[in-house]
């Protein structure tokens, strides 16, 4: 089912990855789930053993959860079989008409939730709703309902996750109650700063004098639609400025030129550019992508891009980013590796080639380890590439290596 033809009236489900899977029974299933397809009610009275944890019960000890609601309502935990694992879940506390009940915990991004939720209410009257840093992103009523699966593509940065169940003034439909199970969250690695920043043979520095997280690449906010390095996290003092830093070596480069911008406060949050201890620009406020360019004086010089502030006012994004940085003349990519991939038939050779994304590659061959030939020039796509020797049948063996040209 598409986005559109869910959605929310009124509200954006576009991180959504894929809405809605419904259980069927499978042998892997077994016989719970046919509990909740057939007597959802069940949920209210399968009781077993003793209460668990929040986080035991939607299988997920690694998030710290709380819960709240009206009149200091929560959410509790419940050992049952009617679970959409057949052991426990969270289920919503008792409330009255007007009132609310909700379970929440944070997750720092990129990263990808999952859930499964179910609830029994009064049919488009009371909603057990999720929502993402306050904004509703779905919400299901009614019942009896088979459980359903809901997954999202979390963006870089800390963001708070809510269930809630709510209900209208009037009318109780028994057992009138919202359920979560088997909460998932996987972290994705951030993409590699040469990548965000368009570089190559750049080994990239961050640092800070403050706290975690450095800059890193991500894929939200760019110039060049890819991706681009976001500073971390920053935290002042006043009379000690905190600041993200990213530093790069530019050992006989003359020239650079990058696009920056920056969300923040201004005057109390600045994005600069350094070479070596000497600030050459900087912005703050509300700044959108712009370019830069700037000479790099003979010798051995370090490049630096800060994110500074003097307080701990967050305003804004409270992050400056940087993309398609350009250094002349240009640098070879770092060294790459090479190892033998799995192998092929119609007697070609399959190899693993790892490295820097979007820089040049050139794999060569030898029999003999003193004449080497050129097998294939390329740009790398992925962090590992695959080349196929077609003619390895040619020879009864073949040396290969890597070389950026």
């Amino acid at each position: 089912m598409d986005c559109s033809s869910t959605q929310v009236p009124g509200r954006s489900c576009t991180s959504k990855i894929d809405r809605w899977t419904q259980v069927s029974p499978s042998p892997t299933h077994a016989m719970n789930r046919y509990v909740v397809l057939i007597a959802i009610a069940a949920l209210a009275f399968s009781h077993r053993g003793s209460a668990q944890t929040l986080g035991q019960a939607v299988d997920n000890t690694n998030l710290v959860w709380t819960t709240g609601g009206s009149n200091n309502i929560g959410w509790l935990a419940q050992t049952t079989t009617g679970a959409f694992d057949g052991a426990h879940m969270a289920v919503s506390g008792g409330i009255s008409g007007s009132q609310a009940t909700w379970i929440q915990t944070t997750v720092t991004g990129p990263g990808t939730l999952g859930f499964w939720w179910n609830v029994f209410s009064e049919s488009n009257a009371d909603f057990l709703e999720f929502y993402i840093d306050g904004n509703l992103m779905d919400e299901i009523s009614g019942g009896p309902n088979p459980w359903q699966y809901g997954e999202y593509a979390i963006s870089a940065g800390v963001h708070t996750l809510m269930w809630q169940y709510q209900k209208n003034p009037s009318v109780n439909v028994f057992p009138d109650q919202g359920y979560l199970d088997e909460v998932t969250y996987v972290t994705n690695a951030p993409m590699p700063l040469g990548q965000a920043l368009n570089t190559c043979g750049i080994d990239w520095e961050p640092g800070t004098n403050s706290s975690a997280p450095y800059w890193q690449g991500q894929t939200n906010v760019t110039h060049d639609g890819v991706g681009a390095a976001e500073s971390g996290a920053v935290y002042g003092t006043g009379s000690v400025p905190g600041y993200s830093s990213l530093d790069m070596a530019a050992n006989g480069a003359t020239n650079v030129s990058f696009w920056w911008k920056v969300s923040s406060s201004t005057n109390n949050a600045w994005l600069e550019f350094y070479i070596d201890s000497a600030r050459k620009a900087g912005i703050c406020g509300e700044v959108n992508w712009k370019s830069n360019n700037f000479a790099i004086p003979t010798g051995a010089h370090t490049l630096e891009w800060r994110y500074a502030k003097s307080n701990n006012l967050a305003v804004g994004s409270d992050r400056g980013w940087v993309d398609q940085v350009v250094i002349k003349p240009p640098k070879q990519a770092l060294a790459y590796s090479i190892a033998a991939a799995p192998g092929m038939t119609n007697n070609q050779f399959q190899l693993s080639v790892s490295g820097e994304v979007g820089c040049t590659c050139r794999v060569d061959f030898t029999t003999n380890f003193s004449n080497w030939s050129p097998l294939t020039t390329f740009v790398t796509t992925n962090a590992v590439n695959v080349v196929i020797d077609s003619g390895a049948s040619n020879s009864p063996q073949r040396f290969y290596r890597t070389v950026s040209p």
